[in-house]
């Protein structure tokens, strides 16, 4: 009888430590992370300062699920932006304290900015969408110049968000960092005086260095402004230009693509273009006139060149398209507690578009199933980078009487299906439907 007592009193309290409870220490919490403190707060350390700078918060953090070890991919290292020290820095978790310093100790008569960014969690993953910033001088006066301005891509002319932004000292070269916010804006505050040259870099790993494709820009700016305006990146190469494909746009150009963006301002003459007919024997130049980019071209020749009755009915369509657009863009009337969309935020600059594909005109015409080959001199890039290509391409064969009588077969047939599933349509009508009882 005893021993039986001694089971079920152990089965009850497996059974009573077994049952879930509510977290201890109160209800449970809905906002991330608050700051309490940092340190140094003063915005002067002394000379000799060798502790570590501190971020204090009003409740334990998460560590994260990617360990610390100096080399940028844990979770909290990625959270934080040193400078002007660009070696990965020694990130250390104490629960509710995050500790940061360089892993070559900090330097007299220098000015530093520790920021965490946006993304800190808590045990109950509640993310910060708020950086904080510890800014301070070892043994000097205090940083007061602060940098804004917004970074843009150049090929699709939308901001960049999450840039990397690096402001080089130019007296000293000591380069300051932060990350961009999801318009693409950025404000570096508590920098020490001077003029500085501001780079913005589309960070497309997240690793805040700037990697050799990366597409980036700069800016100067003198010691008596604080607004840098837009940085529109593009991509950048040492290596002259590449074609990637060549190809017949209509019978009277060809377009010519690169591997890299081309600038924009580009105009190639008679005496930078080669085009010619590749024959058995020999070649025939067909008469280049001159060759733009695209997007420049399109403006150029779009109201000179003639259209055809099928183009006409096609603009028509997309003139109608627009129409019907512009009045489902209208502003509707809003549900009661619904939220507004976001408004448009285009950039402020007006520059022309940015592309890789260059149009050849041709006084000849650019036949179909024949052998051509383009020779340019002179292609610069948009990074500044000029060279000469060449390239052989085939128009596509022109279409014979067979695919004239396919495409008119294929064409019967989709309307004899068209016919048949109206046909099968109007059977599954009820016949009610068909003949409605007219009321006495």
């Amino acid at each position: 009888m005893r021993e039986l007592k001694r089971v079920l009193a152990g089965a009850l309290l497996i059974a009573a430590c077994a049952r879930q409870a509510p977290p201890p220490g109160g209800p449970p919490r809905f906002t991330p992370p608050k700051l309490l403190s940092t340190f140094p707060d003063s915005g002067v350390a002394p000379c000799d300062f060798r502790g570590a700078a501190e971020f204090r918060f009003d409740e334990v953090t998460s560590e994260g699920t990617t360990a610390n070890f100096g080399y940028g991919t844990g979770d909290l290292e990625r959270l934080v932006v040193l400078s002007p020290d660009t070696t990965v820095p020694t990130v250390e978790w104490h629960r509710d304290r995050i500790t940061v310093r360089p892993r070559g100790g900090w330097r007299p008569n220098r000015t530093y900015r520790v920021e965490l960014l946006p993304g800190l969690m808590d045990l109950r993953q509640n993310i910060s969408k708020t950086g904080q910033t510890i800014a301070f001088t070892t043994c000097g006066p205090r940083p007061t110049r602060a940098l804004s301005g917004r970074a843009i891509d150049w090929t699709s002319a939308r901001a960049v968000p999450a840039a990397l932004i690096e402001a080089f000292h130019l007296p000293d070269s000591a380069r300051y960092r932060t990350v961009a916010d999801s318009t693409g804006r950025f404000r570096l505050a508590e920098l020490p005086d001077g003029a500085y040259l501001v780079v913005a870099t589309v960070d497309q790993n997240r690793d805040h260095k700037r990697g050799p494709t990366e597409a980036w820009d700069s800016v100067r700016v003198d010691a008596a402004r604080d607004t840098v305006g837009e940085i529109w990146t593009f991509p950048r190469d040492t290596l002259p230009p590449k074609i990637l494909d060549a190809a017949r746009q209509d019978s009277q150009s060809i377009a010519v693509t690169f591997t890299r963006p081309i600038d924009p301002r580009l105009h190639l003459d008679t005496a930078s273009i080669r085009v010619g007919l590749i024959l058995p024997t020999d070649t025939a130049n067909i008469g280049p006139v001159e060759a733009y980019p695209k997007a420049m071209y399109d403006s150029l020749h779009r109201a000179t060149t003639p259209r055809t009755p099928k183009q006409d009915s096609a603009a028509r369509r997309d003139s109608l398209s627009s129409d019907s657009t512009a009045r489902a863009s209208r502003p509707r009337r809003l549900a009661p507690g619904a939220r507004p969309p976001p408004p448009d935020d285009p950039p402020l600059q007006k520059r022309p578009s940015l592309g890789s594909v260059v149009v050849i005109r041709t006084r000849g015409l650019v036949q179909l199933g024949k052998s051509y080959f383009v020779e340019l001199t002179g292609v610069r890039t948009a990074g500044g980078i000029t060279g000469a290509v060449r390239r052989r391409f085939d128009t596509p064969k022109p279409p014979t009487a067979a695919d004239s009588a396919k495409s008119r077969a294929d064409s019967a047939k989709a309307k004899v299906k068209t016919d048949l599933l109206k046909a099968d349509s109007i059977k599954r009508i009820k016949p009610d439907s068909l003949n409605p009882i007219k009321p006495p």
